[in-house]
């Protein structure tokens, strides 16, 4: 939610995030392509109140190697990120110079993208999701390896999944600063 708070009194800040509660199921996302509206998920989930740090004022002491993220400032030649082609043609070949220059990698594959914004009604007209609405994680280490076999041909993905590899998630305000979600 918006504040109406100077950005400098938002260093730390109680707010209520919603977690699943353990149950003898597996929660279940349904995720709607973008645009299409708010997605589905089975499960429960339970909020609870949790302080959280503003990270902007640490922002050069955290590592992807020691807390399995990082904040960088890494311009872009992309001026409308709600332009699907011209992020796949000039931001995904920036992404993946970035990744293999902050991570060693020899290879890098953007797979795709996802738009959130915290406006119910510009989702369809601008091709983007809501926000999540619970913590979660992205990818198991099932569904990394299972990644890994989709998108490489199978000789290349067997030879992949002998070595190191890693599923990044590369996320860029749209605007800045980011004061919701």
């Amino acid at each position: 939610m918006a504040s109406n708070l100077p950005m400098e009194m938002l260093s730390n800040c109680h707010t209520k995030l919603s977690f699943f509660e353990g149950s003898s199921s597996t929660p279940v996302s349904l995720v709607k392509p973008m645009g299409q509206g708010l997605d589905d998920y089975s499960g429960q989930y339970k909020k609870h109140k949790v302080l959280v740090h503003d990270g902007r004022k640490k922002a050069d002491n955290f590592t992807l190697d020691t807390e399995g993220f990082a904040f960088m400032r890494e311009e872009s030649s992309v001026v409308d990120f709600y332009d699907d082609e011209t992020v796949k043609k000039k931001y995904y070949p920036e992404m993946e110079q970035l990744l293999k220059e902050v991570t060693g990698a020899h290879k890098v594959l953007i797979f795709d993208h996802t738009r959130r914004i915290d406006d119910p009604g510009s989702l369809e007209r601008l091709g983007a999701r809501p926000p999540a609405a619970f913590v979660h994680n992205d990818f198991t280490t099932d569904s990394a390896i299972q990644r890994v076999i989709d998108l490489l041909p199978e000789t290349e993905a067997a030879n992949a999944l002998e070595k190191r590899f890693a599923s990044i998630n590369v996320w860029r305000p749209l605007k800045e600063p980011v004061e919701t979600f």
